[in-house]
Formats: structure tokens, sequence, C-alpha cells
């Protein structure tokens, strides 16, 4: 059997939700207040022979928790809402799942596909990814701690890889060249690989299937495919001026 409410009786009912929701608010402050009431485990003790369980709130990182159930007090997506959590491990989007390659040699095989290499707009797209993602530690002419990086004076006195030129082969203080992104032995697969898995380092870490100690983020999880690639190109564009 249904039951439906009507009109004052739908209205009624909603308001008693709201008045028991603000209730149960009011319990929990005062439980709070008084020191009795756990918001990890939902154990309240009263006195010492009274205890029950109320909701618990492990977890609410910088949001603050919603008890209401009613639909309009829960939006699917509020305003200024923090980063969603990424998908689960495994899940395949409906684009198809990325090939993720288990050797540097494999790597090295890959070239920029040549639907983005002929794509005239390519280009474009990159620097506008590029200045998004990339300018705030490469800097806007993409040579990094030799640049004009913004957040170089913020590691003055940090110790670590400072961000790589990318377009400059660069020397040591003996004259010897180190090998960088703009070496003719690095290939467009390995320049990919890098902003896949967060700098060279990164790249090792996920060969050997670590957790990477890198500043960079691994784009693998943040951009496309196709953005990556764009990026390859726009490097080897400044690469080739």
């Amino acid at each position: 059997m249904v039951i439906k409410l009507r009109g004052s009786s739908r209205r009624w009912a909603c308001g008693l939700g709201a008045r028991m929701a603000l209730m149960l608010v009011a319990a929990l402050l005062v439980l709070a207040s008084l020191g009795c009431y756990n918001t990890r485990t939902g154990r309240v003790d009263v006195g010492g022979s009274i205890n029950f369980k109320l909701p618990a709130f492990t977890q609410t990182g910088p949001h603050a928790v919603d008890i209401f159930t009613e639909m309009h007090y829960q939006p699917s997506y509020r305003v200024q809402e923090g980063p969603r959590v990424l998908p689960p491990e495994g899940s395949v989007p409906i684009t198809g799942r990325e090939v993720e390659f288990k050797s540097v040699e494999e790597y090295q095989a890959l070239q920029i596909p040549s639907e983005i290499a002929s794509d005239a707009q390519a280009l474009s797209r990159a620097r506008e990814t590029y200045d998004a993602n990339c300018m705030v530690c490469h800097g806007s002419n993409l040579r990094g701690e030799d640049g004009d990086a913004r957040i170089l004076p913020y590691l003055a006195n940090a110790t670590g890889a400072k961000p790589r030129n990318l377009v400059n082969v660069k020397l040591n203080s003996e004259g010897e060249q180190i090998i960088g992104a703009a070496s003719d032995g690095i290939t467009d697969g390995e320049i990919y690989a890098w902003i896949a898995y967060g700098g060279q380092a990164g790249f090792a870490s996920a060969l050997r299937d670590r957790p990477t100690s890198s500043w960079m983020p691994q784009f693998i999880d943040l951009l496309s495919e196709e953005e990556r690639w764009e990026l390859v190109m726009l490097i080897r564009a400044e690469q080739a001026r």
C-alpha cells in the first residue's frame, strides 16, 4: 500500500524532518560541549552508566558534514568544491584504457602520433595546457631554473633538483654536457614518459613500481594522452627555434 501526502500534510512532514535534524544537531553540540561525545566513534557516555551510539564523523576533510537527508540540501556539485576523487584503480574510461609500458626501450620507441603532429591547432592547445600546468615551474620560456619560473624564489634554500630547462642542453662546472630534454639522444617517447610520470626521477620510480619523491606531478592522472603528446610537440617546437 502506498500512502501519498498532499499539500499541508507534505509540508508538515518536511517540516518535522527538518525540526528533528535541528534537534539532533543541538543534541550533538550539547554532548560535544560536555565532553561525552566521541566524533570518531559516535560513542556517547553520560554519567558513566549510560552509553549509546550517534552518527560518527571520522573524516570530514575541509568540508562540513551535512546530516540533512533532504535532496535540496545536497546539490551534486557545490560552489568551490575541492577536487573530486580519482576513479578507482583499474577502472576503464570510455575512451579506452591507456597502455603503460614497463621498460625505457618501449617508451624510447614511441613517436608523436601522426594525427596530433598534423593538427594545425595542436601547438596552440599545448600552449594553453602548458600555461595552466607547467609554466609556474618551467617558466614562460620553458627554461626552468635558467628562466623566469615563478617558483624559483621559493626554492632558493631547497635541496634537490630544480625545474628542468626544457630547451637548452646544460653544461656542468667541468664543461661536460648534461643530458637534457634538448639532447639529440632523448626521444619524443622519453619526454612523453617524463611528463606522464613526473620527470626522470618519477619515470624511474614508475618503472620499478615504487612511489616517486619527485616534486613534479604525475600528469598521467591529470592530462589526457593527447594533451601530453601536444606538450611534447611544444617542447620540440621551442627547441627548434
